[in-house]
């Protein structure tokens, strides 16, 4: 009992820590890691008790033209955008339109790995999970700045050694997730981005939030990639569902 109440104890104090934050120390705090750090520009919002309890932004969406950067510029969110893939696969399944359990080679037929057995086993689960057999990276430059389309990425898959136990190793996968994409979009009956316009962006208010940077118009507030102090252009132009989508803070907050 005696140790039950030093808990009970300790979990309140906890508590009580944590709701005695101080935002102004806080702010100090993150401005000087970005001047120590000689970052362009950093936007953070946090989130309690489905509360935004803080959002700022400092720096430069833009250095070379010295704009400063707000909680409404838009990054390129960049691997984030697998947790948006995994939301809208989650909803088709909901919507009775996918099950967990679908094979790629149900929604793909022409899909193909090295491993034939793979290949007629690999579900949703497995190219959300990572454990395609495939490892980190593999096929990555099939599809990043190569102008391969998609139809033609899957096509060369097959040609990838596994390398990975299937189901048992971790293999961090971009292809899997833009197959994820395609297999939305034939599912939805509209391309996975519509999809996710439609069911997400337009659901939490997210007007602002892009799928990718061909979306983008001359007169939104982008934060810019940088690198030792210079302006980089935008990568990933079309919709990839691994990795093309643009938000700011303040809607990622929703």
């Amino acid at each position: 009992m005696k140790i039950l109440i030093k808990l009970l104890i300790l979990f309140v104090f906890s508590i009580n820590i944590y709701s005695q934050i101080d935002y102004e120390k806080l702010d100090q705090y993150i401005g000087k890691a970005v001047k120590d750090f000689e970052a362009v520009g950093l936007a953070v919002a946090i989130v309690k008790d489905s509360q935004v309890v803080f959002s700022k932004a400092y720096g430069y969406a833009d250095i070379e033209k010295q704009t400063p950067l707000t909680t409404k510029s838009l990054f390129n969110i960049a691997s984030c955008t697998k947790a948006f893939i995994s939301a809208i696969v989650a909803k088709q399944v909901d919507e009775g339109n996918l099950k967990w359990s679908d094979k790629v080679v149900d929604h793909i037929p022409s899909f193909k790995l090295s491993d034939i057995w793979i290949t007629n086993q690999l579900n949703m689960v497995d190219i959300l999970s990572h454990r395609s057999g495939l490892k980190t990276f593999a096929g990555d430059l099939l599809w990043f700045q190569t102008g391969y389309g998609n139809e033609e990425i899957i096509k060369r898959m097959q040609y990838l050694p596994i390398e990975r136990e299937f189901r048992s190793e971790y293999g961090y996968q971009n292809n899997m997730y833009m197959i994820a994409g395609d297999i939305v979009s034939k599912s939805s009956g509209m391309q996975w981005y519509e999809y996710l316009d439609k069911e997400i962006f337009d659901k939490l208010d997210m007007s602002s939030s892009k799928a990718s940077s061909s979306q983008l118009n001359e007169e939104d507030d982008v934060a810019y990639p940088h690198l030792e102090g210079k302006r980089y252009h935008l990568a990933i132009e079309k919709p990839h569902a691994a990795g093309s989508i643009f938000s700011n803070v303040d809607e990622m907050s929703n």
